[in-house]
């Protein structure tokens, strides 16, 4: 069956910031940015993004293509790739119609084979790259078959493959001396060797401090994109340079102090006024659609690149059944989700046409059952 829950990473702590202020937040990049947003206290925040149209497609529920959590989602090659990366770790993969096609569940210690499925990615070609980070390894896949292992020579949480040399990985997240090292790294397959993008720091990067997603380098058409916990910068990386996206205007960073007592504390405040995280970092040609976690609240933030303006809200939606998350985004819009989760289907029906769901929208989802897949739900603002 189909659970209906969000995955927040068993990190060791949330953040605490506290009132004092003796010591600076993290070193602010002073390189120009492609675009400025302002966010504080007193930015307006509307109940939901103004959508202009939206379509449902139900993915096909059977035995072998049951899944339970939505944890990374590419669209590319016509086709969906879906990870359920902690469930029941494995890789399912649909038709653009919702149809399913295979699955890659292949644990094992074997060649091929993966301890557990932490991170994927998918090339040109459709050949599928998962990695295994127990094992410290990528697996290539055609058509569902391993190829090849890449061995890596480090640890790394994320990544991604180099759509302009093939031979080359991105890393997201490297480790040495026991916590992160790097923040971006490549990796030359045919040299074996590792260059250095974007070091991490000591103290706002240490893994032990509980982030929002369990990703967060996040792939849109022609870039990677990722924010520098605790700073006021979105990058995005186009597999040649980096490049800071967004500069966020804003006076809600945390102190060095701040991160410095939440290490100490081991505590759960959920109810500050700092920027904790930034996750759900997708663009199109028109818009860049970002989360802000503050406190605890989920803000929704759109920035349309033709007016330059960004639109704060408290959810994506209020008149669609839908997750609170933004999972990947195409040429047929932003995808977010619903998981059917209703325990009476004519009170769910009813419900949602009080909501003005377009006639055509909702004769996909009147079949439907309790349990059944996502239905995924393309959103064009």
């Amino acid at each position: 069956m189909t659970l209906n829950f969000k995955i927040i990473l068993p990190c060791a702590i949330f953040i605490i910031f506290t009132a004092c202020n003796t010591k600076q937040s993290r070193e602010i990049d002073t390189q120009n940015a492609i675009d400025t947003i302002l966010f504080n206290n007193k930015s307006f925040r509307a109940d939901s993004l103004p959508i202009s149209n939206y379509t449902f497609l139900p993915l096909q529920t059977k035995e072998e293509s049951l899944f339970a959590i939505i944890s990374k989602l590419i669209h590319k090659n016509g086709k969906f790739y879906i990870l359920d990366a902690h469930v029941t770790s494995a890789l399912f993969i649909f038709s653009d119609k919702g149809e399913f096609l295979y699955k890659i569940d292949n644990k094992g210690r074997g060649f091929g084979q993966y301890i557990t499925l932490n991170d994927f990615d998918v090339d040109e070609h459709g050949n599928v790259y998962i990695s295994d980070m127990q094992s410290r390894k990528i697996i290539k896949f055609s058509n569902g078959v391993p190829q090849n292992e890449i061995q890596l020579p480090v640890p790394f949480l994320e990544f991604a493959i180099n759509k302009n040399l093939s031979q080359d990985l991105v890393l997201f997240k490297t480790f040495g001396n026991k916590d992160v090292d790097y923040i971006l790294s490549t990796y030359d397959q045919q040299e074996s060797k590792i260059s250095r993008i974007q070091k991490a720091d000591p103290l706002f990067d240490k893994s032990s401090i509980t982030v929002f997603s369990p990703f967060g380098l996040y792939k849109s058409q022609s870039s990677l994109s990722y924010y520098k916990r605790f700073s006021n910068s979105i990058y995005s990386y186009d597999y040649k340079s980096l490049k800071r996206r967004v500069m966020i205007d804003t006076d809600l960073l945390p102190t060095e102090d701040n991160i410095q007592q939440a290490v100490k504390a081991r505590n759960n405040l959920s109810n500050v006024d700092f920027i904790k995280d930034i996750t759900e970092i997708y663009e199109n040609n028109n818009y860049l659609y970002f989360c802000i976690h503050k406190g605890n609240q989920n803000i929704s933030t759109l920035f349309s690149k033709n007016t330059k303006t960004a639109i704060f809200a408290n959810s994506v939606s209020k008149s669609i059944p839908m997750t609170s998350e933004i999972f990947s985004v195409s040429g047929q819009g932003f995808i977010a989700a619903y998981y059917p989760d209703f325990e009476n289907k004519e009170s769910f029906i009813d419900s949602i046409k009080a909501k003005g769901i377009k006639t055509a929208e909702l004769k996909k989802i009147e079949k439907i059952s309790q349990g059944d897949n996502p239905v995924l739900i393309f959103i064009n603002f």
